[in-house]
């Protein structure tokens, strides 16, 4: 049960983000550089189920150390690559690189998590 539960959290945060995506009180810095405030919504979440796992004792500490080195890195992929392209918006190539490591991520949430 518990796993069908953690499955539907990337449904409801992508429906979520599609609505915030399209929202008209976006700011301009978030309308100009969509894939990027994508992935920061998306890291957010990360953190906070972690947190969540943490806090509920469904991911030990060291479970959650590791997954939050893990969105640290992320992040600081995310940073060289906006260096790399003068802070301007991710691209589709770039976006799939990020978002692969978000999946794994997620993944190993749900596994600390169902293990409990």
């Amino acid at each position: 049960m518990k796993r069908v539960e953690l499955l539907l959290i990337p449904v409801i945060a992508g429906m979520a983000l599609s609505a915030y995506a399209n929202s008209a009180s976006l700011h301009s810095s978030q309308r100009t550089r969509p894939n990027v405030h994508q992935f920061d919504i998306r890291l957010r979440i990360q953190f906070r189920l972690v947190q969540k796992g943490l806090k509920t004792g469904k991911l030990t500490q060291e479970q959650a150390d590791t997954l939050k080195s893990s969105l640290r890195s992320a992040r600081q992929q995310e940073n060289e690559m906006l260096q790399q392209d003068g802070h301007r918006d991710l691209t589709k190539d770039q976006m799939t690189q990020l978002n692969t490591l978000l999946d794994k991520n997620s993944r190993s949430i749900g596994e600390g998590v169902s293990k409990n």
